[in-house]
């Protein structure tokens, strides 16, 4: 009975030293046995120390210890400089935007839109934006993050939409996702 007893004993201080650091513990009397005592009986006397150590891990977005930060210093720690991404896309690129889709809209449907864009400008900032501008030189409003825009595989491939006249061995297209004053006459031996 008295070897339940030690178990449930030492259970439940192993628990509580496993628990957050920031928690306060008093020191305990442990009644150890069996074959993990060296460790536990190391973690319940240092826990009196546990204190002593805040402000000495180095903190990942400055690269020092709090406890390094002297009043000299402390301009090179509050104006750490944010390093941007090198940009995904170039001035010049051709892009797609991404659309965006509702919680019950089909999955069949395109995820990006067929009107082509190209890249005016990298704004270099954190994260990094893009101004864009549709294929006739006319400046979007609004900036756009990377994860909004996919580079176009095929910038020269259009889709057609419908044929509106026929003439002779050319046709009068309306391109799929480009406004009606972009339809034009092309050859009927362009067409894939």
């Amino acid at each position: 009975m008295s070897g339940i007893i030690i178990s449930d004993t030492k259970r439940q201080v192993v628990n509580e030293l496993h628990k957050a650091a920031r928690k306060n513990f008093r020191r305990r009397r442990t009644i150890i046995k069996g074959f993990a005592d060296l460790w536990q009986i190391d973690l319940a006397e240092m826990q009196q120390f546990a204190s002593c150590n805040r402000g000495f891990r180095v903190h990942r977005t400055t690269g020092m210890k709090p406890a390094e930060v002297k009043p000299t210093t402390v301009l090179n720690v509050y104006n750490y400089p944010k390093v941007a991404l090198k940009p995904k896309f170039h001035p010049g690129d051709v892009v797609r935007i991404s659309k965006f889709k509702g919680v019950f809209e089909k999955g069949y449907t395109a995820n990006y839109s067929t009107e082509l864009f190209k890249i005016a400008k990298v704004n270099v900032t954190n994260p990094v934006t893009y101004l864009l501008e549709d294929m006739s030189n006319h400046p979007i409003k609004g900036c756009f993050y990377e994860s909004e825009l996919q580079r176009s595989k095929h910038p020269d491939v259009y889709l057609v939409e419908k044929i509106l006249k026929k003439k002779g061995n050319k046709l009068f297209i309306k391109w799929l996702g480009l406004p009606t004053h972009q339809n034009s006459w092309i050859k009927t031996s362009d067409i894939v």
